[in-house]
Order: C-alpha cells, then sequence, then structure tokens
C-alpha cells in the first residue's frame, strides 16, 4: 500500500466492537486501526462502499460510520461526526 498522508493521529489497536448495519443484528467484528475521523474493521461478512453501518465502541454509544472502501472481509469507515478530542485522548490512554 503506498505511504498515505493521514488527516488526523491514529491509534494501533486491536479489539472487538459491535458492528449494525441500519434494521440488522449487531455482530462482532475487529478494529485495528482508529482515528477521530474513522477506523479499520474487520468483519465476518463483507460491506459495501457507501454504505452506512453503526459501530460500537467499548463504553461508548454507536458511531454512524460510512464505508470508504472494501477488501475482502476488511473495510475503512468514516465517522460523519468524527469522535471528540477529549473522548480520543481517553480511548488512547486505555488501549
Amino acid at each position: 500500500m503506498p505511504n498515505i498522508q493521514r488527516k488526523e493521529r491514529r491509534l494501533t489497536l486491536v479489539c472487538n466492537v459491535k458492528i449494525r448495519q441500519a434494521g440488522c443484528r449487531e455482530v462482532t467484528a475487529k478494529i485495528s486501526d482508529l482515528s477521530r475521523a474513522g477506523c479499520r474493521l474487520d468483519l465476518p461478512y463483507n460491506l459495501r462502499v457507501h454504505e452506512t453501518i453503526y459501530v460500537r465502541l467499548p463504553g461508548l454509544m454507536d458511531l454512524e460510520a460510512v464505508v470508504c472502501w472494501v477488501k475482502g472481509f476488511s473495510a475503512g469507515v468514516e465517522f460523519p461526526r468524527p469522535i471528540h478530542e477529549a473522548v480520543f485522548n481517553h480511548l488512547c490512554k486505555n488501549f
């Protein structure tokens, strides 16, 4: 993958999160990269680019996320409303 200039600081972590699509039950996915603006997910099924999903990080409410890219069972999502900086800093200290 090319070296991509990132807008936001990223947290490299591996933890389970809950995700759901509108009208569907939530499932467990693995998050492996997090910024205030989005994250990378490893999923039990494929998503579609531009699809809206909801991601629940430990201790937080569901975050709306839009799928930006898909590669196999991995996807990159963007949060239309970025995680508040204080909340992100708290996550960084606890993972």
